[in-house]
């Protein structure tokens, strides 16, 4: 486990918008920052990080958070990693205690798929560069497709021969072989051939793939001598949690600052293709390689840009890829150009018969709209059978459909009039109703999906009734539930508004000259009424805070912003990015250099008033809190007499009306002082 001054150096140190800015495209609006979520699609930004503060949130899907727990959620890892990758990103040195068994293994089992991947990268490389066989055969093939040693290097390419030689060098450096088997680098032999274990990528040259944080978490190897029953390619496996291609696009680590700058990428499906674009001076692509493009894929592109080039082969599959690929991302309101190559030619064929600057020039004058495009493919289908014309206006239109922008969507129905020579209001009508069916249908598939939750709920809930002595294992999320708040959880929410910002400013001074906090009053009156908080995360802030609150370097912002339970920072978070601040009557942040201009009595008199409307607006949600709780017992004591009714018991029944008075009694009373 980690020591609580290395995590609270790092939470110190930690910058959240450079730190975001790493996988989120943000721009500064007002004190904050402002980009598209990571975490859901959208086509508006919502997603506020606040560098004052040091937390982000998002008001489309509730996600919030501090620097830590949003490298937790990107990266897919936990605390003590996230902890561990912004250590090592501000030079911090990282100190731990002893962790519990359960801890130890899940996190040495990720380091450990880690380490081996990083051994295995520098292994291949240096097989390439250092060996005889790597230099005349690897680097050899690689020369032959026309790429250069300062690229082949900063693609990291390495080279296997076709030995069994990894997993002895690995076993001789003192790493366990069990690890290299755990990450698909060495398997176990079956045979009785003097080996007990085999390397699985061999006569190969090896391509890495890196997370954006530049971590391998797998590689590509492509063959050199051809065998029966053996791939050109072979990937390594996927691994959830670690490895899982719908959402990773190669180059994309060393492509997103491109991407940001040049406001597009080339996409494209080839690592080859992506490797020799950045060697012709393109640094912006990016391939969905070995994989279709996936709604993941679009969703991380998304962080970095909302316009892609689409640069596939020009064979059928190919075009069947970039059709698909259009209609995912016109769905996240992609603004989408296509490049049609001559036939035969992709980016890597073409990037070594032309100049960089020839190149360049032909993929800009080449880049066209998707109609054109489907057109251009279809030119001779159309010359041999006019009546292929209908399905594919069929096809243009279910891609118009999926464009969100109602404005673009009619620039395209346009365009497809005209090229198409179709009348407009067919092609508009058409595609209206292929939206309406969309639509129903996604309609359909939300309520089938809550009907299975509702049914899974019931489900866990008959399992634990069963069960007893059982419990389950719940992950905490980051997401401030979206669920609609009923009154009385809302106005508890204003509550802890108001203590995590004003919580220990004073909101009353007695003649002695002591004062009396505002959270010492919320607690006092809470515990006067026997009432508690209704949400248990609520629940939990109130008790640590109530616990904190006394000591004298407390401050709750920053206590539980950089919490280390993700749901209590999660919930700070949520509290403190607000469009609105409890009070504003005084800034208690007034520079000493302002104060000097204001006389000693009016300082004296704004003081004053801020307690007193912190006073006014603590006092006045207390009694609201107390009036929502009440309603809330009088309903439930309904429920109680209806059931009394039904049983007959007439006793129980008077003394649930008696009680129901008194509530009324009580509620009248609280209504009063509100006045």
């Amino acid at each position: 486990m980690i020591d609580r001054q290395t995590i609270t150096r790092v939470y110190d140190t930690a910058n959240i918008v450079d730190i975001i800015s790493d996988y989120v495209s943000l721009r500064k609006r007002g004190v904050n920052y402002i980009g598209l979520c990571p975490f859901h699609t959208e086509k508006t930004g919502s997603f506020t990080v606040s560098p004052g503060k040091g937390i982000f949130k998002c008001f489309g899907c509730g996600e919030a958070g501090n620097a830590v727990s949003f490298i937790q959620k990107i990266e897919r890892c936990s605390f003590p990693e996230a902890i561990k990758m912004l250590a090592r990103k501000y030079n911090i040195e990282v100190v731990e205690t002893e962790l519990t068994e359960e801890e130890k293994k899940k996190e040495q089992e990720r380091e450990e798929m880690f380490l081996a991947n990083e051994f295995a990268l520098k292994w291949f490389e240096d097989q390439l560069w250092n060996t005889d066989e790597g230099l005349s055969v690897g680097l050899g093939y690689l020369h032959q497709r026309g790429l250069q040693d300062d690229i082949i290097r900063k693609f990291r390419i390495g080279y296997a021969p076709n030995k069994n030689l990894l997993y002895k060098d690995a076993e001789s450096s003192g790493m366990s072989v069990d690890t290299l088997v755990e990450a698909n680098l060495c398997g176990k032999s079956e045979r009785d051939t003097g080996d007990k274990y085999y390397d699985i990528f061999r006569d190969r040259v090896i391509f890495p793939w890196f997370t954006l944080s530049n971590k391998v978490v797998a590689f590509n190897g492509r063959i050199l001598h051809a065998r029966e029953n053996t791939g050109k390619y072979y990937n390594s496996p996927e691994k959830t949690g670690f490895f899982e291609k719908r959402r990773e696009l190669f180059g994309l680590n060393f492509a997103r600052k491109a991407i940001q700058d040049e406001k597009f990428c080339y996409l494209m499906e080839g690592q080859m293709d992506v490797i020799s674009m950045v060697q012709a001076g393109i640094q912006n692509a990016v391939a969905s390689s070995g994989t279709a493009l996936t709604q993941q894929h679009v969703s991380i592109l998304k962080r970095f840009t909302s316009a892609a080039t689409l640069i596939y082969d020009s064979d059928q599959a190919g075009i069947n890829a970039a059709s698909k690929a259009t209609k995912l991302l016109f769905e996240s309101d992609f603004n989408v150009k296509l490049i049609l190559l001559p036939e035969g030619e992709d980016p890597d064929s073409l990037s070594h018969k032309m100049n960089a600057s020839d190149f360049i020039e032909l993929l800009q004058r080449e880049q066209v709209d998707f109609i054109e495009y489907k057109i251009k493919v279809s030119k001779q289908q159309l010359e041999d059978d006019p009546l292929a014309l209908t399905p594919l206006l069929e096809d243009i239109c279910e891609t118009i459909s999926a464009i969100v922008d109602p404005i673009k969507r009619e620039v395209y129905i346009k365009r497809a009039s005209q090229l198409l020579n179709i009348d407009y209001n067919a092609i508009k009508t058409k595609v209206g109703l292929l939206i309406r069916d969309k639509i129903i249908q996604k309609e359909k598939d939300e309520l089938r999906q809550q009907t299975r939750e509702l049914r899974d709920k019931e489900q866990v809930a008959d399992s634990s009734s069963e069960e007893t002595g059982k419990t389950s294992t719940i992950q905490v999320s980051s997401k401030v539930p979206d669920v609609p708040l009923t009154r009385r959880q809302s106005l508890e929410r204003d509550i802890l508004i108001s203590l995590i910002k004003d919580g220990r400013k004073p909101i009353m001074t007695y003649d002695d000259g002591s004062s009396l906090t505002m959270a010492s009053f919320v607690f006092d009156e809470l515990r006067k009424d026997g009432l508690t908080f209704s949400l248990p995360v609520h629940q939990r802030f109130a008790k640590e805070y109530e616990t904190k609150m006394n000591e004298e370097d407390f401050n709750a912002e920053h206590y539980f912003s950089t919490h280390i339970d993700p749901e209590l920072a999660a919930l700070a978070s949520d509290l403190l990015i607000e469009k609105y601040q409890v009070s504003k009557i005084f800034d208690s942040t007034v520079t000493s250099e302002k104060e000097e201009k204001i006389s000693e009595e009016k300082l004296k008199r704004l003081r004053e008033q801020e307690t007193e409307n912190l006073y006014r607006h603590i006092v006045k949600l207390i009694i609201q809190l107390k009036i929502a709780a009440a309603e809330e017992l009088f309903e439930q004591l309904n429920e109680k007499i209806k059931e009394a009714k039904a049983s007959n018991s007439l006793d129980l029944q008077k003394n649930l009306e008696i009680h129901q008075v008194k509530l009324l009694k009580y509620k009248q009373d609280l209504q009063k002082a509100l006045r």
